[in-house]
């Protein structure tokens, strides 16, 4: 048999915790860890329990602390040369947890006097940035002018930028460098000049339109309430610099346009039209890196031993 799970359930990094080690309370899947997405066999040894020499047994199960609780509950085959009872399931591909407990569909059950058992699951799909136009809760706040606000969060290699969307007859602009450069044209045919940037999104107030421009790799960008859009920074750069610089800008429509410092995320500095590399906003990527789900510690978005090895630290 696999390694048998403790119970455990005071929390999902407990859970962690409490998992690896010696026999004890009846249960073990196969494999251990449990993979996110793929088929897990759980084995339920009744001796001694309650339903020791029970005709029938069910497995009732779930996932992440019961939530969800799967129906309907699975009949159990009962494995002779083990003395054990067996059932094959398959993890969710977002569960980092899976919760188990045993009936006989009759009211009778065993759930570890109330314990019940639980093993974590490894190798989820990340929950990425959600680019709908709406800010997302994870993003760092990273400059503010007079209550506009500038984020930027990284999950894995993956950028995400957000900012007031076009409004009010201004075109808006979100700049991102890893070092801004010397003075170029504004872009889109705008008034003045911008230090050299990586990449930018543009947002168009009279049509809607937005999009990343200077760009290499993936990108995706989506403009409501705010303008947002996430990069793949392993493309852009190369790998994860140690620092990036942002600003957003807001520009009238039309062409020869200048900058209306007043707009500018950070706050403009001389009010003199142009937007310079010392009104970018610098902050290290360390301090952007967000997990893609709770147990995700060491942010790169999959759930592995390194994670728990951040934990055990």
């Amino acid at each position: 048999m696999n390694v048998l799970i403790r119970t455990c359930a005071i929390s999902a990094l407990i859970v962690l915790a409490c998992s690896v080690g010696a026999i004890a309370n009846a249960v073990d899947v196969d494999p251990y860890p449990i993979q996110a997405g793929e088929p897990v066999t759980v084995q339920y040894d009744p001796a001694g329990r309650v339903f020791d020499g029970a005709p029938a047994v069910l497995l009732h199960y779930g996932f992440n602390a019961w939530n969800p609780t799967i129906a309907p509950d699975v009949p159990m085959t009962w494995n002779a040369t083990l003395s054990v009872w067996e059932a094959t399931i398959t993890a969710q591909l977002s569960a980092t947890q899976m919760d188990m407990v045993f009936t006989d569909g009759l009211g009778v059950w065993d759930n570890n006097e109330g314990a019940d058992w639980h093993s974590y699951v490894l190798g989820q799909a990340a929950e990425l940035w959600s680019i709908d136009g709406a800010l997302d809760a994870d993003a760092v706040l990273v400059a503010d002018n007079g209550g506009r606000q500038l984020y930027a969060g990284v999950r894995g290699t993956t950028l995400y930028v957000a900012a007031p969307g076009a409004a009010n007859g201004n075109d808006h602009f979100i700049f991102v460098s890893d070092s801004p450069g010397g003075l170029a044209p504004a872009p889109w045919d705008k008034g003045g000049v911008v230090a050299q940037w990586s990449a930018y999104i543009g947002n168009e107030v009279d049509n809607g339109f937005s999009g990343w421009f200077d760009v290499t790799g993936a990108t995706e960008v989506n403009t409501g309430v705010w303008l947002e859009g996430t990069i793949d920074l392993q493309a852009e750069f190369g790998g994860l610099p140690s620092q990036l610089f942002f600003a957003a800008a807001a520009y009238p429509t039309g062409d020869g346009a200048s900058l209306n410092a007043s707009l500018q995320i950070p706050a403009s500095l001389n009010g003199n039209g142009n937007l310079e590399a010392a009104e970018y906003a610098g902050v290290s990527v360390s301090s952007l890196l967000v997990g893609c789900f709770p147990l995700d510690l060491d942010a790169d978005c999959d759930f592995d031993s390194d994670d728990f090895a951040v934990f055990a630290g």
